[in-house]
């Protein structure tokens, strides 16, 4: 509802929201093991297998391959070299099944108002959280192994206030300031009770295994983060923008993958050489602050058609730290995920009904999961992007385009610690899509 404030010209706003859905994940599995006597084969016997190819540009080879055509019509030709594997099946049938019934209410309310230069915009958002979740699990009971059901609830209520001021000393600069809250909920599958475990012995009849356990957390809470935001935007005549950015976040709760390695001891009374274990938690806090500058300009300046080229960069440095509880509550570590520099360069051509853009985009290093020690830390490498985008507008409802994404065949690095210490290597091609859009 248009309303005065003090005799000044403005608004009243007031709204709310109800969200449910119901979402569920069953997966019907039958496991076989090989024969045995005179049923025992391997893929050699029957042509299963195809040899292996080269890969990284032929720096290694990998071993043959199974040829999954011709054992699927091996399989159906002679169910006699295969014996079914009750305890596999009821592993992969039911460990990773759940069901999950979410419901959100929300409300908000927010004003605005005009003094001359100076805009007020402020309100807030009460939201509330409820989920039921049930996570089939595996337990084996006197010595018999069957599905069981683990409920269990969770349910939250965020009170989410904010104010955005913008002044404007002049025509083409503009000042904003803004104080938010925000809360980011944790994935369900993450939050699901129930663990999964495999047990591969070192050696085949062996009692020493290497041991992997996924864990879930039913305590995961909602990250909460306060943000405080300071702008200022210059805007030119030809078509173009400077801005200069600063920001700060305090939050709570944040959530990051708790992964480390164990070598070399016992687990439910079974030896093991190595046991992998990750589990999402919580951390105690963190911050994150930085700088962004934005600069884009079309070169109207120019004679037709040139008038229609134009640039854009964009950089952002950022300082961040995050504080965990447990062993490592003393250490003073970045913020999982949060890139220290991040910076795109953009060329683009915008005339009559013809669109193109070639963009760089660069990432900085930034860590991916927390160890039991810094050591076991993982990063992933920065990461060199060429993205181009190009468009034809047909008509007022259809328009031609096609995106080519990742130009120069950047791989993705991961490394613990160290760049050195190398974790995994990933060699991407580039990809392309094209189609046609069509609008009403």
């Amino acid at each position: 509802r248009d309303r005065q404030f003090l005799g000044h010209q403005g608004f009243w706003q007031v709204g709310g929201k109800f969200f449910s859905r119901d979402k569920a994940d069953e997966r019907e599995n039958t496991d076989y093991l090989a024969g045995t006597g005179a049923n025992l084969f391997n893929l050699s016997q029957f042509n299963l297998s195809t040899p292996g190819h080269e890969i990284f540009d032929g720096d290694f080879k990998m071993s043959p391959q199974i040829n999954f055509r011709a054992i699927e019509d091996f399989f159906k030709a002679n169910p006699n070299y295969f014996v079914l594997n009750p305890a596999g099946t009821l592993s992969d049938s039911y460990v990773t099944d759940f069901r999950m019934k979410e419901k959100i209410s929300a409300a908000y309310a927010m004003a605005k108002a005009d003094f001359g230069p100076w805009s007020v915009l402020a309100g807030v958002r009460v939201e509330r959280s409820d989920a039921d979740i049930t996570q089939t699990e595996l337990a084996t009971i006197g010595g018999v192994t069957a599905p069981r059901l683990k409920p269990f609830s969770t349910d939250y209520t965020n009170v989410l206030p904010g104010i955005h001021l913008k002044f404007t000393p002049q025509k083409n600069w503009v000042l904003r300031a803004a104080w938010t809250n925000t809360i980011g909920r944790p994935n369900y599958p993450d939050m699901a009770a129930a663990s999964v475990a495999s047990f591969t012995p070192d050696v085949a009849g062996g009692n020493v295994y290497t041991i992997a356990i996924s864990e879930g957390n039913p305590e995961l809470k909602p990250y909460e983060s306060m943000n405080f935001d300071l702008t200022s935007e210059y805007y030119f005549k030809n078509a173009g923008i400077f801005s200069v950015s600063g920001f700060h976040k305090e939050i709570d709760n944040p959530i990051f993958t708790n992964s480390y390695t164990l070598r070399n001891g016992t687990y439910e009374g079974l030896a093991y050489s190595q046991l992998s274990y990750t589990k999402p938690q919580n951390a105690d806090s963190g911050k994150i602050s930085g700088i962004e500058f934005n600069y884009q300009l079309q070169l109207k300046m120019l004679p037709s058609p040139f008038d229609g080229f134009g640039f854009s960069v964009n950089y952002t440095a950022a300082r961040s730290e995050e504080h965990l509880l447990g062993a490592r509550a003393t250490e003073d570590l970045e913020f999982l995920k949060q890139a220290p520099r991040i910076y795109n360069i953009a060329l683009f051509y915008e005339k009559y009904r013809f669109q193109a853009r070639v963009a760089y985009t660069y990432t900085g290093a930034f860590r991916k999961s927390f160890g039991g020690t810094a050591d076991s830390d993982a990063f992933q490498d920065e990461r060199k992007i060429v993205d181009a985008k190009i468009s034809y507008r047909l008509s007022k409802n259809f328009t031609l385009f096609a995106d080519v994404i990742n130009l120069g065949q950047e791989p993705l690095d991961e490394y613990s610690r160290y760049p050195e210490r190398n974790g995994a290597t990933e060699r991407y091609w580039w990809t392309a899509n094209f189609g046609v859009n069509w609008r009403l």
